[in-house]
């Protein structure tokens, strides 16, 4: 008797990478910031995340997700207060 296949996107149980998903997953890094800063600016904090991470937990560089969302100053408050008040 044959083994029906997985269904596609699942790694099998005895894939060597399986328990490692399992165990490690895709490391994603969300950065929330205030608005202003130039793609250039942006585009090198991602590199440096990128670097940081695969350094501190040895994960491919290929794994990694950078989110940067930009937040203007009256979406964002600290003390109750937004920041375009302060």
């Amino acid at each position: 008797m044959t083994r029906p296949l997985p269904p596609p996107n699942v790694i099998p149980a005895q894939s060597p990478s399986a328990g490692h998903h399992r165990r490690h997953p895709m490391p994603l890094i969300q950065v929330s910031m205030l608005s202003g800063r130039t793609p250039e600016m942006k585009e090198k904090l991602i590199q440096k995340l990128t670097e940081a991470t695969m350094e501190a937990l040895g994960s491919n560089p290929d794994s990694i997700s950078v989110i940067l969302t930009d937040v203007e100053r009256h979406d964002w408050a600290k003390g109750g207060v937004p920041l375009s008040k302060k």
